[in-house]
């Protein structure tokens, strides 16, 4: 489902990164393990198409999207990944419920208030959809942050540090979390994080420590 080759990076005043291949059958959960500046949320932003490489292929679901134009790059990105990030950036001054359907059109779809109806049904935060951001807690905006991961039906879910913040319960309790949504969505789930504690909840990990030229 998510085959890179011969993959390499390069930012303007930086050397060179040298990137192991990576494999991932339709479904399968990884962890990308590496230090600060080890290139993993690199990585993780060139499978998904956030940048390009200079050299070498990424093949996501039979598609090469190093080939593709920029606008159907967009356009592919949309559809098939999801997103979790450090930060919930969501739009304070709007409802949780009208920031999951922006999510829906701004990945060019239409709004499907009955599909964000079942997402936060089954993670449970139904209650909370016309709250808006600074009344949630920490744990509810993860939750909405996984239900804004999957409005769009995604084929893969991408996640940058998703737990730098949590204590040590909270941190067990999202990765648990992560990986039952993705095995009930049919996810292909990949984390790229320097916390060691989500070591132990994987039994697939990529420990990164790309090569520089």
């Amino acid at each position: 489902m998510i085959k890179t080759k011969n993959l390499k990076f390069k930012y303007k005043r930086g050397s060179e990164m040298d990137f192991p291949d990576l494999e991932m059958a339709s479904g399968e959960q990884m962890a990308m393990i590496g230090d600060s500046g080890s290139g993993k949320t690199t990585l993780l932003h060139l499978l998904a198409g956030i940048l390009s490489p200079s050299s070498g292929e990424i093949v996501v679901d039979n598609t090469n999207i190093c080939k593709l134009k920029q606008n159907k790059l967009d356009e592919f990105r949309g559809r098939n990944f999801g997103f979790i990030f450090q930060k919930h950036l969501f739009i304070e001054d709007i409802s949780m419920n009208k920031n999951l359907l922006i999510a829906q059109t701004l990945a060019g779809g239409a709004k499907d208030p009955y599909y964000v109806s079942q997402l936060t049904e089954q993670l449970e935060i139904a209650k909370l959809l016309n709250k808006y951001p600074s009344e949630l807690s920490q744990g509810e905006l993860q939750r909405f942050s996984v239900a804004r991961s999957l409005v769009n039906k995604p084929l893969a879910l991408f996640a940058d540090e998703p737990t730098s913040s949590l204590d040590d319960n909270n941190c067990t309790r999202f990765i648990t979390l992560l990986q039952k949504v993705s095995s009930e969505h049919k996810l292909t789930l990949l984390i790229a994080t320097h916390d060691s504690r989500i070591k132990k909840q994987f039994g697939n990990i990529l420990y990164l420590k790309p090569s520089r030229k």
